[in-house]
């Protein structure tokens, strides 16, 4: 009987090995990225805006309408491109809804991030330097933070990362051609974040004003602006030609003219913005300055790269000043950058006897921290829905398939969307239970309504009880659940449990 070939010599099996020595570096930094991205991302639950987004993903698919987003059946959401909600959608459908599927693509492309990374950096400073820069920022604060969760700015991080490595193939290799894959980048990029409108054409043209300024006449450049432009003006020319006004009143005046504002806020944007960014970059900051201290010694390739590494901070930096409502994640863009300088800076501190070393020194270390992870017994990521777990439950079986009635009184606010409730409670009914809320604005049409159960704030339960509706749960720290009349039926215990 013929024996069975060893699985080393199936020609699969070959391909992966001499990969894997071709690219050790790569291999390395690609396992330190999913390990620190997609790390037990399976737990917990979401919250806040990874919520919202996959409330709207969830709504694809009971609308059927992929051209249009949707808050609500009734309430169209034109705040942000598609892509993202898309691809959300499409994991949806295929592995169903949870928590891994809604953060997986923005994990992917953290780690596409620190693929990106290590091809700069072993262009602009060397293999060591690649290889340090791709693990810093996986290991980045500040780029963990935002990546790790369903949101946007990992996807404009890597659009713009793309921009980069782009301009320095093209100009090492003196082929413009290459400056088509920033179109590429900067189109999918604009599908996901409109802010990508703006960082992947201004490193690409900061980049090229330093590098080749003869390339502005170039047709590749002009090619790759194109091909952004075809890749994202098809979904805004139907959404437009399907909604129009209601269209461009959220997307362009509402999301576009309220964050591009010149005013008296700059300046404290500028320093809280400097000083999260220290904060959320260290200290892998203190090697990037050390990289900048070695500038006058640094040969005539890695002053350049320094170079555009400062320039696409700075870029990031002036434009976010310019938001009048700043938050934290809008720093994202430039952490590959910061990467980029701290591994130069440590590459340099290594003796070069012991660079071949260090591949193999870093896949331990990241297959010693993946036992650890597996074997912590601590969550990594914190349940906050327990309480909306618990009234699926009671819902599903006291009034399945109900629309839920929402009470929120008063005048419209800021925290009150154009659907009359927070985004807030209405995305944590779509996604968490399953359901669709009508809001009311006064008493009596809530008790016209003839719904058995209302969600509304903590201050508002008071009145809704002198109405004859009993508090059953709280869903979250603001949220609470009440049933008319009778006795609170008997819900799960433990957090969020009955009042």
């Amino acid at each position: 009987m013929k024996e069975t070939e060893p699985a080393a010599s199936c020609p699969v099996a070959r391909g992966v090995k001499a990969w894997l020595k071709r690219n050790r570096e790569l291999s390395v930094v690609l396992l330190i990225a999913v390990l620190a991205f997609f790390g037990r991302a399976w737990e917990g639950d979401l919250h806040g805006d990874p919520v919202h987004y996959a409330a709207i993903a969830k709504n694809i698919l009971s609308t059927g309408d992929w051209l249009t987003m949707h808050d609500s059946p009734s309430l169209i959401y034109a705040n942000k491109p598609p892509l993202m909600f898309w691809l959300t959608a499409a994991n949806f459908r295929l592995f169903g809804v949870t928590t891994f599927a809604a953060r997986f693509w923005s994990c992917l492309f953290a780690v596409g991030i620190c693929a990106m990374v290590f091809l700069i950096g072993r262009r602009l400073f060397g293999a060591t330097a690649g290889l340090l820069g791709g693990c810093i920022v996986a290991v980045t604060p500040g780029m963990i933070m935002n990546s790790i969760d369903l949101r946007l700015d990992s996807a404009v991080s890597l659009a713009v990362a793309a921009t980069a490595y782009a301009v320095v193939r093209a100009v090492q290799d003196e082929r413009p051609s290459w400056l088509l894959l920033a179109g590429l980048a900067g189109g999918l990029g604009l599908m996901t974040k409109m802010a990508a409108a703006v960082h992947v054409p201004a490193v690409l043209v900061l980049w090229l004003l330093v590098s080749r300024p003869r390339w502005f006449l170039s047709p590749y450049l002009w090619g790759a602006l194109a091909l952004g432009a075809a890749i994202a003006a098809p979904w805004h020319l139907a959404v437009l030609n399907r909604h129009g006004r209601e269209f461009t009143s959220i997307y362009v005046d509402k999301e576009m003219g309220q964050r591009i504002v010149f005013g008296s806020h700059m300046a404290k944007n500028l320093a809280q913005n400097i000083g999260v960014f220290l904060v959320f970059t260290a200290p892998w900051c203190l090697l990037a300055a050390v990289a900048l201290f070695r500038w006058r010694r640094a040969d005539a390739r890695e002053r350049w790269g320094m170079l555009l590494a400062v320039l696409w901070i700075a870029e990031v930096m002036a434009f976010i000043v310019v938001v009048p409502k700043r938050y934290d994640r809008y720093l994202t863009t430039a952490y590959p950058a910061v990467a980029l300088l701290a591994g130069c800076g440590l590459a340099g501190l290594i003796p070069e006897r012991r660079r071949d070393r260090l591949p193999r020194l870093l896949r331990t270390v990241a297959i010693i921290g993946a036992f650890l992870l597996a074997l912590t017994p601590m969550p990594l990521h914190k349940c906050r829905n327990i309480g909306y777990e618990h009234a699926r439950a009671l819902l599903d079986r006291l009034e399945p398939k109900a629309t839920l009635a929402g009470y929120f009184p008063g005048p419209a606010n800021e925290e009150h969307s154009p659907g009359g409730a927070p985004w807030s409670i209405r995305a944590k009914t779509t996604y968490c239970l399953d359901r669709n809320m009508i809001v009311y604005k006064q008493l009596d049409d809530v008790l016209k309504s003839g719904g058995r159960f209302v969600v509304t704030r903590e201050r508002h339960v008071p009145d809704l009880v002198r109405a004859g509706f009993e508090a059953v749960l709280d869903l979250d720290e603001s949220y609470c659940l009440l049933q008319r009349g009778g006795p609170a039926a008997a819900v799960p215990t433990g957090g969020g449990g009955p009042r």
